[in-house]
Parts: structure tokens; sequence; C-alpha cells
């Protein structure tokens, strides 16, 4: 259990704008996902409550 929660610790960072930016690779890069054209992520910050789309 412990290795598997380090792999998520590895995965959190502060840059929400980054985290989504390395997420949208992931899933265009995964060949079970057919159809990429459609793939939108957001970036909301929590102190401020304004919502950005990441690119």
């Amino acid at each position: 259990m412990d290795a598997q929660l380090n792999v998520y610790a590895t995965l959190v960072r502060d840059d929400g704008e980054a985290d989504v930016r390395q997420s949208l690779a992931w899933i265009k890069a995964d060949s079970f996902i057919v159809r990429k054209d459609r793939i939108r992520a957001f970036v909301l910050d929590v102190a401020t409550g304004k919502l950005d789309e990441g690119h």
C-alpha cells in the first residue's frame, strides 16, 4: 500500500496548470481512447474561485 501512495504523491504538485498539461498528454497518448478531438481540462483556483481551461 505504501508503494501505491508514493506513486500518487509524485503526481501531486503545486502547479495545477502543469498537472493539467501532463494529464492531457497522457490521455492523448493513450491508445484506448479513440476520440481525442474533444478533450478538455480545467484548473480551479480554490482561493479565488477562478476556473481556467487547461491547454
